[in-house]
């Protein structure tokens, strides 16, 4: 039985070198923020699971969903005429992948399922995300 023996050999100092210096910067740069921990946090299970509320509005999978999501859009909308312009999402990349406006509600609506029965979305929650997605 032939057994071929791998030497197993370090990395080139030019690249520990820069993988080393990258980290120095990602140090200097956080100014003593952890941006793993901060990473965790905005994303653990444990905050998105939390981040349901009592006066949520629930409703079925679908058009009923959409609808809701434009309404409360609208509503946003005629609140606040100084950031109207943030809600036509001319930052979005929706019409590069030839989607429309309505494909992104629906990513939001589909982000936002409820977990207990997936027949259900919290098109509150759905709205809160977009509302950090639109850009003013």
């Amino acid at each position: 039985m032939n057994m071929a023996v791998t030497e197993v050999t370090s990395p080139p100092p030019e690249r520990a070198e820069s993988t080393a210096s990258v980290l120095s910067e990602l140090k200097k740069q956080s100014s003593e923020v952890n941006i793993i921990k901060e990473y965790k946090d905005m994303f653990s299970k444990e905050k998105s699971d939390k981040s349901d509320l009592a006066t949520d509005q629930i409703t079925d999978v679908g058009d009923a969903a959409l609808d809701l999501l434009k309404t409360l859009i609208e509503e946003a909308k005629s609140s606040s005429s100084k950031d109207n312009k943030k809600w036509e999402f001319q930052t979005s990349p929706h019409v590069h992948f030839d989607k429309t406006l309505d494909d992104t509600y629906k990513s939001f609506l589909s982000w936002a399922r409820v977990k207990q029965d997936t027949s259900k979305v919290n098109v509150s929650k759905a709205f809160r995300r977009l509302e950090s997605y639109a850009v003013s």
